[in-house]
């Protein structure tokens, strides 16, 4: 066990120097080798004492950083954390070593899915991280924490630069579903946002290869997943965002939706897609529940003015494609009685409809 001492910071400063010196001696020149000649000039135990060395210099880091009984130059905790940032660097390091030096255990599956390999590092990290956290040694997860949050950054903007069999889409899948574990680990809005770009961009960039699912043609497979994720994003801070700010939230993601949809069928045509009009209906009804369910009004109105769009345009669709004219009349005929029928209600039960008007006024936005 190092104190902080004379002898302890001595024995320190030479062990720093030994590995730095190991680390030019056989991580930069054969870095450099490799470069200028394609070869790289070190015997099996030179790499082997490299490897050695390198190991023994991250676990020295993590007990520097585990207690401070361990560190020599007794720093406080805050400060201990670089330890585990520098364990890292040698990590990164020993990784750079057995890939200039032993290149052929590279090849097959990690060449051809490197991404996957980082993104696996990445979810480990981030588990480790919370398993530590909650053992409360959190001068060791948090640094696991922020390098977990980083490294799904490299497959993603080296994607083009190194060859690789994974699907791009696939991969933006994965990072978003590992910044939305850390939004909800860490209640944090930016990961969700970050999340959401990943996961709405893995969508798009798979619509945008498929030649019959462009923008202009389905506007509400590239819309709708947005909205929602603004929706939600919204919902998971409710507490930041003032009353007024969640209800503009709210109807700009509902208006995006439902407008995206209905601009879908009339750029399709109900005869071409019959079915578009019954997804608007769908989301309407979905839209008038849940309005009814958490008492809000917008979501109410929106939703009984967007399916009687949607009742509408069908109607219209089968009197002028299909010659079902009479289903004018039955729509005008079930109106009217609808209209009286509310009327009667009304005269009937003036004070619980009152009522029920009254209490929609108490509903949220």
């Amino acid at each position: 066990m190092f104190l902080a001492t004379g002898r302890g910071y001595s024995l320190t400063v030479r062990a720093v120097l030994s590995i730095t010196d190991a680390i030019w001696s056989f991580r930069v020149l054969p870095a450099w080798y490799q470069t200028v000649w394609a070869r790289v000039g070190a015997c099996l135990a030179a790499l082997l004492a490299v490897v050695v060395t390198l190991i023994a210099a991250v676990i020295c880091c993590v007990l520097f950083a585990w207690s401070g009984d361990y560190d020599p130059l007794g720093v406080s905790e805050r400060m201990r954390a670089n330890y585990v940032y520098a364990a890292e660097v040698l990590l990164a390091l020993l990784f750079l070593h057995v890939r200039l030096t032993l290149p052929w255990l590279f090849t097959g599956f990690f060449e051809r899915y490197w991404p996957f390999v980082v993104m696996a590092i990445a979810y480990l990290g981030v588990a480790t991280s919370e398993a530590l956290r909650r053992k409360e040694l959190v001068v060791i997860a948090e640094p696991l924490s922020r390098t977990g949050a980083f490294l799904p950054l490299l497959p993603v903007l080296g994607f083009w630069a190194a060859a690789s069999e994974v699907d791009f889409s696939l991969l933006l899948f994965l990072v978003g579903g590992l910044y939305g574990l850390l939004s909800i680990l860490r209640k944090s809005f930016a990961f969700g946002v970050i999340a959401a770009i990943a996961g709405n961009g893995g969508l798009w960039y798979l619509w945008h290869r498929t030649a019959d699912l462009q923008l202009f043609q389905h506007p509400q497979l590239w819309l709708i997943p947005v909205a929602l994720s603004v929706l939600v994003a919204a919902y998971l801070n409710e507490e930041k965002l003032s009353d007024d700010q969640l209800a503009s939230v709210r109807y700009l993601s509902l208006v995006t939706i439902y407008a995206s949809s209905t601009a879908d069928i009339f750029i399709n045509g109900v005869e071409n897609s019959p079915w578009l009009p019954l997804i608007l209906s769908v989301f309407s009804l979905a839209g008038i529940f849940s309005g009814i369910v958490f008492r809000i009004r917008g979501l109410l109105f929106l939703g009984a003015v967007f399916l009687l769009l949607s009742i509408i345009t069908m109607i219209w669709f089968a009197s002028a494609n299909l010659g079902w004219t009479w289903l004018w009349y039955v729509a005008g005929i079930m109106t009217g009685a609808t209209i009286i029928f509310m009327f009667a209600v009304f005269e009937k039960k003036r004070s619980e409809v009152l009522r029920v008007v009254e209490g929609l006024k108490d509903w949220d936005k």
